[in-house]
Parts: C-alpha cells; sequence; structure tokens
C-alpha cells in the first residue's frame, strides 16, 4: 500500500499541494495560529528562587567547640561581621584605605601613580 491510500480524499473539488494544507488543518477565522504565545521567559523568578533556595540552604558550621546547623545566609552574615569587627573588611578597588595604617599606603599609591 502507498501512502496515498492511508489519506483522506478532500471533500469536493480542493486540491492539497504545495502551499495548499487540507481543510481540516487551517487556521480557523478569527483565531490565532499560536493560541497560548509564546511562553514567558521567567528568568528573573528562576533566579530569585534559586537565590533563595540557596541563601536559606542548611550548613554546617563549627563556632568554637560546637558544631552548629544554620541558613547559608546566616553564616556568611557571621562571617562578614567577625571580619568587620576584626578590621578585615574587604576594601573594593580604587577606594581609599580607612584606618590604622592607612595614610602609609595611600602615599605609596600616590607617588606611584605620580611616577616620582
Amino acid at each position: 500500500m502507498t501512502k496515498a491510500a492511508h489519506r483522506p480524499q478532500p471533500a469536493g473539488d480542493y486540491e492539497v499541494g504545495y502551499r495548499k494544507p487540507p481543510v481540516h488543518t487551517r487556521f480557523r477565522k478569527g483565531q490565532s495560529g499560536n493560541p497560548r504565545g509564546r511562553p514567558r521567559d521567567g528568568g528573573i523568578e528562576r533566579t530569585r528562587r534559586i537565590v533563595l533556595e540557596e541563601a536559606y540552604r542548611k550548613v554546617t558550621v563549627r563556632e568554637g567547640d560546637k558544631v552548629v546547623e544554620m541558613p547559608a545566609i546566616r553564616a556568611v552574615m557571621r562571617s562578614h561581621l567577625r571580619d568587620a569587627l576584626k578590621g578585615q573588611w574587604p576594601q573594593p578597588a580604587g577606594r581609599p584605605r580607612l584606618g590604622p595604617g592607612a595614610r602609609e599606603s595611600d602615599q605609596g599609591r600616590e607617588e606611584r601613580h605620580r611616577g616620582e
């Protein structure tokens, strides 16, 4: 049997062929060819969900002799606070350092930039 034997015959004298789809597969009048439309990206929502999942993921932290389980965001905040209290807060590049020894390092940087 050939494939033509399995196809239903077109109703009436309508010819099916190049750029002439069967009547039953054509778009209906007044109806879009893509009724649901393109799905939304959802990238921002997906990113927000991932960030929140990771922020509240339980991590194991050692505090002195104890091992404590807490959300990752809390462990990061404790680490930053501890470093800030020690004076080891990271300084962004190009920003003057504040605190003990800052004056000497800033003067050295100024001399290098002037070419002295």
